[in-house]
């Protein structure tokens, strides 16, 4: 019986494959910008004063350097665009003097994948001028190269590079920097007739046309501003408007909203890709939802070419074909495996320990790490006083948990100090409380890339004790308020009892409280005779 029940664990063994999970590709440090390439990602590192493009292997393995520009003397990176196809790449570097005059210089640079890219004009002049020429649209269908170009401060076009050189036109600079091409089509958005001009109004009509006859195949109505638009060379046509929803514009079919809350969007395949609130999600052919890769709340941008999806998340650049099954977490290699988020919620009460919300977003399981609190020793500065030790926690993934932290005891006369400097306008608010994350799988929240972890620490707000009289629950309600006790408000007799029921737990808690007690009871007598 044993033999055979071995022969069976075997046999489910070999036969169950495992859970299919993104591939880390690469540790984000500070990318700018990212794009798929036949079997590799290309992405661009800034480290002062040169710019590097790397070819990230898809199937993982060390990157390789296709390209580098040393950014001359004077001059400094202000923008930079890449876009790339299986053939060919483009790379798009604006420099600048200052932003505080218009003095400075775009190159363009194109070439094959594997490297010695070269000056494209009239993008090839690397010298600083006044009112420099601009890149607004970068695009590489095949071997061919679009550009959206400011020439000054009037003239802007879109022009299409292969073995000549044509302009594309279109009526306006908001129709052309939406543009999006794919053979001889192009879809892009429009205004509507009598629809308002005003800058902030993008237009609300889809269009789709071929470029090189200029025949316009379709102009659909969303109702609302468009923001991102995908196109497949089939015809189909999928964009996202100002409201949320996400539609897709079929050859022969009305347009028919697949999705709501969508940001981004791009085919994959025959599937089309779309960024949510917690991450990716496909729709299928079909017409079915599904999510993609791992649950994120830190999705800094995606792209696609073929089925392969490239995206950045929790510091990480990761790669997954469009058809793998969601994952609880990355395959492991060079990135975390869990990830932490810092909740909205109301900032904690001063107090000997404080309560802080984390989010265990996604992770293996669970996330475990560490807690450690911080304030604000010098706001002006950005300088950090740590006010607590490390705590442990342990977060089961996808659930929320209430850490309670220990303050020291200078960590607590420095966060009682700002909560008071913040009653002497004017100034910056120094009563913060700063939360420093870390995974023990080596994530920290927050990163380079990440905004600041800070919740504003309020005043104390100790709980009132129904079993108080009412004049008692009164003084804990004011003091609830501000963290101070109008003497004047509150009886004698009141204060008497409010001390001689003051908790031991509530005490060690809130430690100002007994303070602000005494002197009230020192002071009640003299309300109204003295300031």
């Amino acid at each position: 019986m044993r033999r055979w029940f071995l022969i069976a664990l075997l046999f489910l063994t070999v036969s169950v494959p495992a859970q299919a999970a993104p591939l880390p590709l690469a540790r984000d440090a500070g990318s700018w910008e990212f794009v798929p390439a036949g079997e590799h990602v290309l992405v661009t590192e800034m480290r002062e004063p040169t710019v590097r493009v790397l070819a990230l292997p898809t199937a993982g393995g060390p990157p390789r350097e296709v390209f580098s520009f040393s950014v001359p003397s004077g001059l400094r990176v202000l923008t930079t665009r890449l876009a790339a196809s299986p053939q060919r790449a483009a790379f798009a570097l604006e420099m600048t003097r200052s932003v505080r005059d218009a003095v400075g210089t775009t190159l363009l640079f194109a070439g094959p994948l594997t490297g010695g890219w070269s000056l494209q004009a009239p993008f090839d002049d690397p010298g600083p001028v006044q009112r420099p020429l601009s890149i607004f649209n970068l695009q590489v269908d095949g071997e061919r190269l679009f550009t959206g170009e400011w020439h000054d401060e009037f003239d802007a076009r879109l022009v299409a590079r292969d073995a000549e050189v044509r302009e594309v036109p279109f009526a306006s600079v908001f129709e052309s920097e939406s543009a999006r091409f794919a053979g001889d089509l192009v879809a892009y958005r429009a205004r509507a007739v009598g629809e308002s001009d005003e800058d902030r109004n993008y237009g609300n009509v889809l269009v789709l046309r071929n470029w090189r006859t200029g025949v316009v195949l379709r102009a659909d109505d969303l109702l609302d501003d468009i923001g991102a638009i995908a196109l497949h060379p089939d015809g189909r046509v999928a964009a996202s408007v100002q409201g949320g929803a996400l539609y897709e514009l079929r050859p022969d079919e009305r347009p028919r909203r697949v999705a709501g809350g969508s940001g981004g969007v791009a085919y994959a395949g025959d599937s089309l890709v779309y960024s949510a609130r917690d991450g990716l999600r496909v729709v299928e052919p079909g017409g079915r939802i599904r999510p993609f890769g791992v649950r994120t709340a830190d999705l800094r941008g995606f792209a696609v070419a073929g089925t392969r999806v490239v995206w950045r998340a929790n510091g990480c650049v990761l790669a997954e074909d469009v058809s793998a099954p969601a994952a609880a977490a990355p395959t492991p290699g060079p990135c975390a495996r869990s990830e932490v988020d810092l909740p909205t919620q109301t900032g904690p009460s001063l107090a000997r320990t404080l309560s802080v919300a984390l989010r265990c977003v996604a992770a293996e399981g669970a996330c475990r790490g560490t807690l450690r609190l911080s304030t604000a020793a010098d706001y002006e500065a950005r300088r950090e006083q740590v006010i607590s030790r490390r705590t442990r926690f342990s977060i089961p993934a996808g659930s929320t948990r209430r850490v309670r932290v220990r303050l020291t005891d200078p960590g607590y006369r420095a966060a009682r100090r700002n909560l008071e400097r913040d009653d002497r306008p004017p100034g910056p608010t120094r009563a913060v409380v700063i939360a420093d994350v870390r995974t023990d799988d080596g994530d920290r929240y927050p990163d380079e890339t990440r905004a600041d972890a800070t919740l504003l620490l309020l005043p104390p707000r100790p709980p009132v004790t129904k079993d108080f009289p009412r004049a008692v629950r009164q003084i804990y309600t004011d003091y609830r308020r501000d963290g101070k006790i109008d003497i004047c408000k509150h009886s004698l007799q009141a204060f008497k009892q409010a001390l001689a029921s003051l908790q031991p737990d509530f005490d060690t808690q809130y430690p100002d409280f007994r303070a602000a007690l005494q002197y009230a009871v020192k002071r009640r007598p003299r309300c109204g005779r003295e300031p």
